[in-house]
Formats: structure tokens, C-alpha cells, sequence
């Protein structure tokens, strides 16, 4: 442009990838261009902002190469302010006993809530005073209800909708017993995410149970700050299990959260920015 300064990339995920793997849709030739464009901008800048770990690997092996580079985690979360958020009661609010495992997030099959509900049908054999708790929209409700009913889990398993405010979720999320995260997706768009929910769990000082997917091993390690589970609804039925039976490793979980939620914070992050564009 004719304008002497330095340029940087903020690469945020893979939306080429994206406009062909969330929709089902065959990759075409338009893709394959864009993706081309994509890559030969990201090696005319000075430098690139990447989301993750898993995206800087997929940018390599398709020959970018940045003159230099920062990795971030997501768009990090407000720590300091959710460490403040005081902790509501949500069995009263609810009017329910007993333990709750809970999401905090979109709900819908596409978010493999179909896959968490028969995790949880599993648990509740085996503890029946056990609750489940979505907080958050649910798309395709008619779905997700016919569901839990075909489970027999209409007493057991809440969802709250919308809340008035964000803040408002969080402090009945800060109320669950175990937090849940469940992907299965092996897409390239999807590997390279980074869930807020994750990192609001972790500032939020919950033992989580999370599948062992490559967008949540870049947050998680499994037994220190998390139980990580295969993707199917046995085996993340044991991590719920682990967790609700052992109260040392729930206490454990809880304290490297939080220590690891500092790592997140959106003042480290801005500060790792900053410094880049100094240099």
C-alpha cells in the first residue's frame, strides 16, 4: 500500500476449513484458493497472532512461515473478575438435593449434549441422587427433552435457558459439583479452538471432566487439572465416576485451576501482545 509500517495477522481459527467442515460440505476448488491467498498473506506480514498450539502445527504444514510469531490461548477470560464473582446456590434455586455435575454453554446435539445425557444416565445408576444441569440456550429443544425423556431423566436433568446476565451464570456454575466439556469433532477447524467454557471453568476453581480432544489437551492435562476421557459416553461416564468418588483428587483438581486460570487472564494475554508488537 505504499505506507511504511509493520503488519501482523491475528489468526483467530481456520475459517476457510471452517466454511467446508461445519457444514458437511465437500472441500472445492474455491477452498483450496482461498486457502492459498490465506497462507501467502500470512508470509507477507512481519508477524502472526496464532490461537493455539494445534493451529501453529496446521499453518507449517501448509508452508507458512511468519518472520515471527506468538501463541495465545483463545481471547483468555476475565480471572480477576470471575474469581470475585460470589458463588450462588443453585440446589435452592433449582429446588433439588444431591450432587450436580453441569455445562455451562450452547445445547444441542451438534455440541454433543445427546453424548453427555448418556454419560450421565450411566452415573445416575449407580448414584441416584446425582443431578445434571445445563446452564444455557438449547437448540432443537424438542430434541434434546425427547431425549432426556427416553432416558427416563425428566427429574434429573435441568436446564435454565438463558440467564439475565453472564455473570449471573457463573455464579451458579461456580455451584457444580464436577464441570463438564465434551468434543469429539477431529476437524482442523475444530482442533484448533480454544473453549472459553474451559477456561472460565478453570477461573472458576472446578474439578472438570473433559474428552480427550486436541482442543482441550492444549488447556488441560489429564489427573492435574482435569480428568481427560475418551470420547464416548462410557468411558466419560468412569472420569464423572473418578471424580465424584475420590475427594482428594476433586480438591487437587480445584487448586490447579485456579493457579492455572492466571495463565488465561485477559491482562497476561494483553501483556504477551503487547510485547510482541514492541519487539
Amino acid at each position: 500500500m505504499g505506507v511504511k509500517t509493520s503488519i501482523y495477522y491475528d489468526l483467530r481459527g481456520l475459517w476457510v476449513d471452517f466454511l467446508s467442515e461445519a457444514r458437511g460440505k465437500k472441500k472445492t476448488i474455491v477452498h483450496s484458493l482461498m486457502q492459498y491467498i490465506d497462507i501467502q498473506l500470512i508470509n507477507a506480514c512481519d508477524g502472526v497472532i496464532l490461537i493455539s498450539d494445534e493451529l501453529d502445527q496446521i499453518l507449517l504444514s501448509r508452508n507458512a512461515n511468519p518472520k515471527k510469531k506468538l501463541i495465545t490461548y483463545g481471547d483468555g477470560a476475565d480471572v480477576a473478575g470471575l474469581h470475585k464473582i460470589e458463588k450462588k446456590n443453585l440446589k435452592k434455586y433449582l429446588g433439588i438435593t444431591g450432587t450436580i455435575v453441569g455445562y455451562l454453554g450452547s445445547i444441542s446435539t451438534s455440541r454433543s449434549s445427546d453424548k453427555i445425557i448418556e454419560a450421565f444416565s450411566i452415573v445416575k445408576k449407580i448414584k441416584p441422587e446425582i443431578h445434571l444441569v445445563f446452564i444455557g440456550p438449547i437448540y432443537h429443544e424438542k430434541q434434546i427433552r425427547t431425549i432426556v425423556a427416553d432416558h427416563g431423566l425428566q427429574d434429573s436433568i435441568h436446564f435454565t435457558g438463558f440467564m439475565e446476565t453472564h455473570n449471573e451464570a457463573i455464579s451458579y456454575t461456580k455451584d457444580f459439583d464436577v464441570a463438564l466439556a465434551y468434543h469429539e469433532i477431529d476437524k482442523n477447524s475444530f482442533n484448533v479452538m480454544v473453549p472459553t467454557k474451559v477456561l472460565e471453568y478453570l477461573a472458576c476453581e472446578l474439578p472438570i471432566v473433559a474428552s480427550n480432544h486436541k482442543a482441550h489437551r492444549n488447556i488441560l492435562t489429564d489427573n492435574e487439572n482435569a480428568v481427560l476421557t475418551e470420547p464416548t459416553s462410557e468411558d466419560y461416564a468412569r472420569g464423572i465416576k473418578k471424580i465424584l468418588q475420590d475427594k482428594q483428587l476433586s480438591d487437587k483438581l480445584r487448586k490447579n485451576a485456579r493457579k492455572e486460570s492466571y495463565s488465561y487472564s485477559f491482562k497476561t494475554i494483553a501483556k504477551k501482545i503487547i510485547d510482541f508488537y514492541n519487539k
